[in-house]
């Protein structure tokens, strides 16, 4: 007698194929994942302000209700500053800021941009400390976003050519500051 194989059933090899199908768009899901979040990083890395990279550009109003744009400084150092009021490194750091900026006020343009305070608040801290560089505040937040600003304070020197040549953040001794004037030229 000879012995004759039963054909599988179609259940079983449906079941067999639909676990391949899924298997296989798993693996396709997968790699569009990492696919996109490549391109995702690649195209953040692109946009985020880094040492010897573009400034970004950008605009705001100043208290007295002037428009300054920071390629209105193209061919000077800037010193950009992310501040608050309520922020003791902030606080600290201020003096000496004051005093480079008086220093050096044809060599550098010192702006201090506000993470959103009222106005009012800003003006008195102003007052208080002499501060007589350019004030900023970032009402919506949108230069912190553009300048991907983490904690406060945090730094940037801009040279001449509007490279970024320094982001610093945390507080910043006066010994620090002159080095990174120093690395501009502008301390000899």
């Amino acid at each position: 007698m000879s012995v004759v194989k039963k054909p599988k059933s179609l259940s079983v090899i449906a079941a067999g194929f639909m676990i391949g199908a899924g298997l296989g768009i798993f693996i396709l899901v997968i790699l569009a994942v990492l696919l996109l979040t490549k391109r995702n990083e690649e195209s953040q890395n692109l946009m985020t302000p880094y040492v010897e990279g573009t400034a970004p550009g950008f605009d705001l109003i100043n208290l007295d209700g002037d428009t300054i744009k920071l390629s209105d400084y193209l061919g000077k150092n800037v010193l950009i500053n992310f501040w608050a009021t309520w922020c003791p490194p902030c606080i600290e750091e201020m003096p000496a800021i004051e005093r480079a900026y008086q220093q050096y006020q044809g060599e550098v343009v010192v702006i201090a941009v506000n993470i959103s305070e009222p106005e009012e608040t800003v003006r008195e801290f102003i007052k208080q400390n002499g501060l007589t560089f350019e004030v900023m505040i970032d009402n919506n937040g949108a230069i912190e976003r553009l300048y991907r600003v983490r904690g406060y304070p945090t730094t940037f020197l801009i040279n001449e050519e509007g490279i970024i040549d320094v982001r610093h953040e945390g507080y910043m001794s006066e010994n620090v500051l002159n080095k990174y004037l120093e690395r501009v030229g502008i301390l000899q």
